[in-house]
């Protein structure tokens, strides 16, 4: 008889409802959670403690996406807003700026240097110099159909941008397109990279998982394909080393997969609906070490797993 799933090291429910996105910020004095709802509303959980410390109220719409910038923290307001807020000594948000911003899906901004990559209305992306306070946009083209997901390549400065139309699009800080294809009939819905290894994974709406890797001439190909049980992939993260990459479903399963041959490692059932946001905590935490993976799904839970340890380089059980 096959042995049950793993069950996570803590679940954090508390009085949350959907959550969207999380952002842990570990550091010497601080283990923390920021976990963006539905409500319009930001969690503050100490990981040491197990427990909420704070609760902010940043708007009446949902939290799509939280960074951590420049010592202010940043959330996006589904079709509200972008809102710049700072941390007092004991833990409580002032407003400093706050920025229209009307785009209703679900893509989550992203962060380069001093820029804020958001995604507008139809298929156009705006950058934000939140020090200068100036917008570079890009116009639209609505032939490749609406934004869906966005990742920011560091290294080469680039942004990597998903099309509704399956278009995988790798733009300059300039706008100006480096390389274009189309490399799915489906809608693409998650996307993550790692800077190291160079490889990507893309997760759409039907059962398919992609591995893609971008090459030194900035071209992008398909490398690998896997099919999932249940179709729809709305989180996906890769770990520091670019050795593992765990993704958040649709079926509220998430699933770890190793990076080299996309082999299916785990498959959690914690979570009872989809699971929205997923992170690997590439710090040392003080109650498992390395290996950290928090998860935070439309059930109104965040679960904490740890299948994965670095120093013994094999996926272990979960001894809790």
């Amino acid at each position: 008889m096959p042995d049950p799933p793993p069950e996570p090291l803590y679940s954090f429910r508390g009085n949350m409802k959907s959550v969207h996105c999380i952002l842990p910020i570990i550091n010497e004095s601080n283990e923390l959670l920021y976990i963006g709802t539905n409500s319009g509303q930001v969690h503050v959980w100490d990981l040491k403690l197990k427990r909420e410390k704070i609760k902010h109220e940043v708007g009446s719409e949902a939290c799509l996406c939280i960074l951590f910038i420049n010592n202010l923290f940043v959330t996006q307001l589904k079709g509200s807003s972008i809102k710049f807020w700072k941390e007092n000594c004991e833990g409580l948000w002032k407003l400093q700026k706050i920025m229209n911003h009307d785009y209703c899906g679900f893509c989550k901004m992203n962060s380069i240097n001093s820029y804020i990559v958001l995604p507008s209305s139809g298929s156009s992306i705006t950058l934000h110099d939140f020090v200068s306070n100036k917008e570079i946009i890009q116009p639209q083209d609505k032939k490749i159909g609406e934004i869906m997901c966005l990742k920011v390549i560091i290294p080469i400065k680039c942004i990597l941008v998903c099309y509704e139309s399956g278009e995988l699009i790798l733009w300059n800080m300039d706008w100006s397109c480096l390389y274009q294809t189309k490399v799915t009939e489906d809608c693409p819905m998650a996307i993550d990279y790692c800077d190291l290894t160079k490889e990507g994974i893309l997760g759409t709406n039907s059962k398919t998982l992609l591995k893609f890797k971008l090459c030194d001439d900035q071209k992008i190909s398909i490398v690998g394909e896997v099919t999932l049980t249940n179709p729809g992939v709305s989180s996906i993260a890769i770990n520091e080393k670019g050795k593992l990459c765990v993704i958040g479903c649709w079926d509220g399963r998430i699933r770890y997969y190793t990076m080299k041959s996309l082999k299916l490692l785990a498959v959690l059932t914690h979570h009872s609906s989809s699971v929205d946001g997923i992170a690997f905590v590439n710090q040392n935490v003080s109650f498992c070490g390395s290996g950290l993976v928090i998860a935070g799904g439309k059930d109104n839970k965040v679960s904490l797993w740890n299948l994965y340890s670095e120093c013994k380089n094999e996926v272990v059980k979960n001894k809790t």
